[in-house]
């Protein structure tokens, strides 16, 4: 993925603060940070959950988690939310009333069981650390009004936790995992660092550029050394090299205060495949019924190797349902039939490329 970010004014004059000598090293950097539309955070935590509702057990309860500044310390099972987790809840109003017979917001620990309640399902949008998750979920635990209920029907297999963040880092999940109340993590997708996106002598380039600048850092590599490469139109993570959000009498970091610059937010882009192009939309079409064929599921991941957004996606998939080709997530014949009458077959995603084979 190439990012369109340090051809801008604001990444120039970043860029200008290295010694010449360092200047390729921050660039290679810098080309490697994605810059994630919030919209986009958002359509694709509700196209991920509204599509998993006949895998998951329901009725669900959606739960937006909050930083642990405003973690559940009363029978309220979440309080009034801001920021980032403010869209979230929206989400849930929007996904709670779509599908009234399958998901709901919680109030108390009694609408659990008046819902009887089979899951809750706990979303992020980013989780880094996994720190600010893992603190959230010790307070359900440990709530004296709820934790024990929630513990004691979880262990009779009553009810099941679900944890979803639009994207993750290997580490947070490790940590995550780590929780034994924990039944699965769906990341929508996997947050790219340092480690993931630099081999050998480029990540030893990185690293040493992380360090010495800005100098005295005391958290060169981001919170907890993650080193992640990822940040979205609302906020830039703590978890970003400090040289992107740290800031002193020498230094001026891309994202001051841990803000992104609106001129910045304006060249913003989508997740996309590296090198993909706009196909012909009969060709999206059947590369998804591949995909699904292929898969049995159908995933915001699709949107990585087709080069297509959570709407255009949703989009293709309502005119393929009715159409008559797919049935909720699974293949009808006619959609089996419509992949062996297509001529061309593409040999799908080497390297996240679309390649074509006669």
């Amino acid at each position: 993925m190439k990012s369109n970010v340090s051809s801008t004014p604001e990444a120039e004059a970043w860029l200008n603060q290295f010694d010449t000598q360092d200047r390729p090293t921050a660039k290679l950097l810098l080309n490697k940070l994605q810059i994630i539309p919030s919209n986009q955070v958002f359509q694709s935590i509700e196209f991920e959950i509204g599509n998993r509702l006949n895998r998951i057990q329901t009725p669900a309860m959606l739960v937006p988690v909050t930083p642990s500044t405003s973690q559940p310390q009363n029978s309220s099972l979440f309080p009034s939310l801001q920021g980032s987790e403010g869209h979230i809840s929206s989400i849930c109003k929007t996904l709670v009333k779509n599908h009234p017979d399958k998901l709901f917001e919680p109030s108390n620990i009694s609408c659990l069981k008046e819902k009887q309640c089979r899951s809750i399902i706990f979303i992020d949008d980013n989780s880094g650390s996994g720190e600010n998750i893992c603190n959230y979920l010790k307070s359900c635990w440990d709530n004296p009004t709820f934790g024990k209920t929630l513990k004691s029907w979880h262990s009779y297999h009553l009810l099941e936790f679900i944890i979803l963040a639009y994207s993750i880092t290997d580490h947070a999940r490790g940590e995550i995992t780590k929780n034994k109340w924990v039944d699965s993590i769906i990341p929508v997708h996997k947050t790219p660092t340092i480690w993931s996106e630099f081999k050998n002598s480029d990540l030893i380039k990185i690293e040493q550029l992380c360090k010495n600048y800005p100098k005295g850092s005391a958290l060169p590599l981001g919170y907890q050394n993650i080193g992640s490469l990822m940040a979205f139109s609302h906020s830039a993570p703590d978890t970003l090299p400090a040289v992107f959000i740290e800031s002193n009498s020498k230094w001026s970091p891309l994202f001051p205060n841990r803000r992104i610059p609106q001129a910045l937010q304006a060249g913003t882009f989508s997740i996309k495949a590296s090198g993909a192009t706009k196909s012909p939309i009969s060709l999206v079409r059947i590369n998804i019924l591949k995909l699904i064929k292929s898969t049995g599921d159908v995933s915001t991941e699709f949107c990585n190797s087709l080069g297509i957004d959570v709407l255009e996606l949703e989009g293709h998939l309502q005119f393929l349902r009715k159409k008559g080709l797919i049935k909720g997530v699974a293949l009808t014949k006619d959609g089996i039939n419509e992949i062996k009458q297509f001529k061309k077959k593409p040999s799908f995603f080497i390297g996240n490329v679309l390649k074509w084979t006669p």
